[in-house]
């Protein structure tokens, strides 16, 4: 490994909604207590609300994101509101039925963001020039309604360079919770649609020959909005908002597994290549080795490369300790444990998707802190 190349690290934001507040938690502790001093992470690569967390990050505007969260925590998310008032509903209601048919097919989402939208423009404002200045690495995930391609799109390419904000909020466009973004003649919408934790999009800066020349990527930080499990509800779900907001909650489980999968079939290459690399030294011999591997499986060893990786979930099983631990929020009163096991008791508090449940918010956010010290301890 070349001396001159500079060590840094790399974090992945999956999406989740508002329960962006637990990976906001996370970030906390990694920014409080892993991290050294005035480090910053040189890649980082975020879908839906990690998106909008991975912008403010890599601007090293940490403590003004957690301003942001904590204000949406305490107002009821006041970021995202109902398409209509409760006065416009009622009058739909009573409207022919044909009128009001039609204006269902011409209503595109239930929520509006308009709001978010002011949030990331202010806080944005200098994000590509920070980027370039810095020599960071930003990906942003996005899906094109008109293709159904997954896009990663990097803010200070000539074709987005001056719509930072436009990606950022399509990514974070939950199909028919919010309405999708147009841009460049399309529509766009939540990246995390198909790829909710993108491990891919690291991959893809770290060949690039820029990077390889300069960095050694050393450690991947993934922060995760949901639980890697889905939970049991035993009970029947009516009304449009009340199924999306259920489908949501299920959606992540399979996606994050894939990509998680995903990541650990890299890993797998990687760790086969260099044990081939220890017994054969030729490299002539190594390429016809590879070639051969190629053509029988497609796979080409030669381009994968990865980084020690850490994990950070909100784990139920690990909530009743968290309700007993120092990192349980003041002022939210806990619940009474009595014979309910761990995972009960997490379903009981844990926010879905679309919540603007304070208490819920705040005991997420503390969560995240709490996860991340378990997951990673303190180096500092």
């Amino acid at each position: 490994m070349s001396s001159n190349k500079k060590d840094v690290k790399a974090l992945i934001l999956s999406g989740g909604g508002v329960k962006g507040t637990f990976q906001y938690g996370a970030i906390d502790h990694i920014y409080n207590h892993v991290l050294e001093e005035g480090e910053r992470f040189k890649i980082v690569c975020g879908v839906s609300a990690g998106a909008m967390n991975g912008s403010i990050i890599v601007q090293d505007k940490f403590q003004a994101g957690k301003d942001i969260w904590m204000e949406q925590i305490q107002n009821g998310v006041p970021a995202f509101d109902m398409r209509h008032s409760s006065f416009t509903l009622l009058l739909y209601s009573i409207l022919p039925g044909f009128i009001l048919l039609n204006k269902m097919k011409k209503t595109d989402s239930i929520f509006i963001n308009k709001k978010l939208r002011e949030i990331m423009t202010e806080i944005c404002r200098d994000l590509v020039q920070i980027l370039e200045e810095n020599d960071d690495y930003l990906r942003l995930g996005i899906v094109e309604y008109q293709t159904g391609k997954y896009l990663s799109i990097d803010p200070t390419s000539n074709d987005y360079r001056d719509k930072v904000v436009d990606v950022i909020i399509a990514s974070t466009a939950i199909p028919l919770a919010f309405p999708a973004v147009q841009m460049n003649n399309n529509q766009y919408f939540d990246g995390g649609v198909i790829n909710m934790t993108p491990f891919a999009d690291i991959f893809e800066v770290i060949r690039e020959e820029e990077f390889k020349q300069k960095y050694n990527l050393t450690s991947i930080y993934s922060v995760l909005c949901s639980p890697r499990s889905t939970h049991e509800t035993h009970k029947d779900y009516e009304g449009l908002i009340d199924i999306a907001e259920r489908t949501l909650d299920i959606l992540p489980k399979e996606i994050y597994l894939n990509d998680i999968d995903q990541f650990n079939r890299t890993n797998a290459y990687v760790l086969l290549r260099e044990e081939i690399e220890k017994i054969v030294s030729d490299q002539k011999q190594l390429n016809k080795i590879y070639d051969k591997i190629h053509n029988k499986t497609g796979i080409n060893f030669r381009k994968y490369v990865t980084a020690h990786s850490e994990l950070i979930d909100p784990d139920p099983n690990e909530w009743r300790n968290f309700i007993e631990s120092d990192l349980y929020p003041e002022g939210v009163d806990k619940p009474e444990l009595g014979d309910d096991d761990s995972v009960k008791l997490f379903w009981k508090q844990w926010p879905s998707t679309l919540s603007k449940d304070q208490k819920k918010l705040l005991v997420c956010y503390h969560f995240g802190i709490y996860m991340a010290r378990k997951v990673l301890g303190s180096t500092r």
